[in-house]
């Protein structure tokens, strides 16, 4: 298998959605950095007049020379920054998401037949120690049958809490029918479960579709009060 798959990070879409959404990270905490910066200097300089101050800005304007910008005008970028590159993030890495389910897909139709062989193994595996089970414990009865009961220890597979491996109930039922099920299809049974519902509600939409488009009957014609009908 390996030989025919590549990791997900050597694919070039998802390793530079993956150093695009790494750069936002670093970008985020070089800004909360700044952030954290610019309340020390507010503390240290709690009288400064902000760059955005009328005052400041018309001693600007009448002296020709652009200020320096304040801590108010800092703070106030810093955190317009802050507020893009969290929702940055969080779209990035609705991207990366939907890449590497993409790349997932692709992964599942190469390697589906392969992981069947595998599931089947298991299936055929999972019968054969129900089979090798009940014939240890029939040996065992025989046995006692005929008086020897406790001439063997018990040797069947028997995991706790239900001291059994029974595959025609409960648990071990359901197992089974998932496994055959996808050893059938492809398809676990929550994904047959969903293209069901999707194929039921495409038939609900085309019949609703034909209903909608069928000719209305015109009212038939009423005579009026009075009229003689011929």
């Amino acid at each position: 298998m390996s030989e025919k798959l590549k990791p997900l990070s050597e694919h070039p879409d998802y390793h530079n959605a993956a150093e695009r959404l790494a750069h936002f990270h670093r970008e985020l905490a070089a800004a909360q950095a700044e952030a954290a910066r610019i309340d020390v200097e507010r503390l240290a300089a709690p009288g400064q007049r902000p760059a955005d101050d009328p005052l400041a800005r018309a001693d600007a304007l009448l002296s020709g020379a652009e200020p320096t910008p304040g801590l108010s005008l800092r703070a106030s970028k810093n955190s317009e920054l802050i507020t893009a590159l969290r929702k940055a993030i969080a779209a990035q890495a609705i991207v990366l998401r939907d890449i590497a389910r993409a790349h997932a897909a692709e992964v599942r139709k190469q390697m589906t037949a392969e992981h069947i062989k595998l599931a089947q193994a298991v299936l055929n595996a999972a019968d054969a120690l129900v089979q090798a089970n009940e014939a240890e414990a029939h040996f065992r009865r025989e046995l006692a049958s005929m008086g020897y009961d406790d001439a063997l220890p018990a040797m069947s597979y028997a995991p706790p809490p239900e001291r059994m491996v029974d595959l025609t109930g409960g648990y071990g039922l359901a197992w089974r029918t998932e496994v055959s099920d996808y050893i059938r299809t492809g398809r676990t049974a929550a994904e047959l479960d969903g293209a069901k519902r999707d194929a039921d509600a495409a038939v609900q939409a085309a019949a609703k579709a034909a209903q909608a488009a069928r000719p209305k009957k015109a009212p038939a014609a009423n005579p009026s009060k009075g009229e003689l009908v011929s």
